[in-house]
């Protein structure tokens, strides 16, 4: 039988693992239908009514993550993920998790008496994946566009991309053409007196 200072030991370490994880766990109760949080500490929280619970998440997120609740409750499935936001008043300003719920407990019947949610903070994750996103929206705007003639030489000089209207004023056949045929930086007149090895992060144009 676990002792006071055991049991303290381990909400202590729970709680190292919630922090550094960037975990947070909630518990569900089919027969109240309420809901409560795990803190920091490894102490549970106060109850949350349905109503109440809703106010943390983002109201386009609600009703899967409800579905999926009832849904195991039920017997339907197991265990259910999803991604879900947290509420804030700007769309910029909202946590992103990764949310897992499963069965922790059941009765004699095989019926579910309590649920477990994880919440995994992947936010930093998703405003990277963001920006790269918008950064490659920008990219293929601008190299794609019938103004400018644009190739792009990787590190070791050789050709990587090209776009149409390059293509054209080279007289190359095709984009894939120019790719298959591994042109190099240092075959191009306008560029082969760059010393390619003592470059570092340089932006080169031309007219």
């Amino acid at each position: 039988m676990a002792t006071d200072n055991d049991s303290k030991k381990q909400k202590v370490r729970l709680a190292l693992i919630l922090k550094t994880g960037k975990l947070r766990l909630w518990f569900f109760n089919p027969a109240t239908h309420h809901y409560c949080y795990l803190s920091e500490t490894g102490e549970y929280g106060r109850e949350y009514n349905p109503a109440e619970f809703c106010q943390f998440y983002h109201r386009d997120d609600i009703e899967l993550m409800s579905n999926i609740i009832y849904d195991i409750t039920d017997g339907k499935q197991e265990t259910g993920k999803m991604n879900i936001r947290s509420r804030a008043a700007k769309e910029s300003d909202c946590r992103h998790y990764e949310l897992s719920i499963s069965v922790i407990s059941r009765d004699e019947n095989g019926l579910p008496t309590q649920l477990m949610g994880i919440l995994h903070d992947v936010t930093d994750e998703y405003r990277r994946q963001e920006k790269t996103s918008q950064l490659l929206m920008r990219y293929h705007t601008i190299f794609n566009s019938s103004l400018l003639d644009m190739l792009y030489y990787d590190k070791n000089g050789a050709l990587a991309d090209i776009n149409e209207r390059a293509c054209k004023a080279f007289n190359v056949p095709s984009h894939d053409y120019a790719i298959k045929q591994h042109f190099l930086l240092e075959n191009n007149p306008m560029f082969n007196k760059i010393p390619l090895e003592q470059m570092r992060n340089t932006r080169t144009s031309s007219i």
